[in-house]
């Protein structure tokens, strides 16, 4: 199985806020070709968290974030998180958040970035979620891509599949999914 989209050959690049560095799997334009007109632009990306240090302002921007290989703590406007290994939270583009702690082993996130504030009142219920799951899951047509959170058979780490060839995988694959709300 090839990946739609091969985390080793997608470039790195600095955040907004000159602080980190993330890495752009699919672009606000790319999503619009994955999920149709209906679901508001959305962009997914792996971010490396080296310290301590703010997030970018977006606003207009919900934010799901997705520590991967150990647990961050995050300020979000003033109140602290911690968000386990595994665990989505959400937090809006426009809060003050700012990575305060990063556990044992965590040096990675998946983003997924969702546009809001659209004209018409049911895009929010439209607007793709970032789950986790795995390889073995029935994924249906919700999942509009899978990142891998391990290595198999010619996939690695952070690459992005093709929902729909999951099932022929030898193994079970931890993912983090994008799709729509059901």
């Amino acid at each position: 199985m090839d990946p739609m989209i091969a985390f080793a050959r997608s470039p790195s690049v600095a955040w907004a806020n000159g602080l980190g560095r993330t890495t752009e799997l699919v672009s606000w334009t790319r999503s619009r070709d994955l999920s149709g007109p209906a679901t508001p632009p959305w962009r997914l990306s792996i971010a490396e968290l080296a310290g301590p240090a703010p997030f970018s302002p977006l606003p207009g921007v919900l934010r799901h974030l997705l520590p991967v290989g150990g647990p961050v703590t995050l300020s979000v406007n003033g109140s602290v998180r911690r968000v386990d290994d595994g665990i989505v939270t959400e937090f809006a583009g426009d809060d003050e958040v700012e990575l305060v702690e990063l556990g044992s082993g965590a040096r990675h996130a998946v983003n997924l970035m969702v546009r809001t504030g659209r004209a018409d009142s049911d895009s929010e219920h439209r607007a793709p979620l970032l789950t986790v799951g795995d390889s073995g899951d029935h994924h249906g047509p919700t999942c509009l891509v899978a990142v891998s959170l391990g290595r198999v058979d010619g996939i690695e780490r952070f690459d992005v599949l093709d929902p729909d060839q999951l099932t022929g995988l030898p193994v079970s694959l931890p993912l983090a999914l994008v799709g729509r709300p059901r």
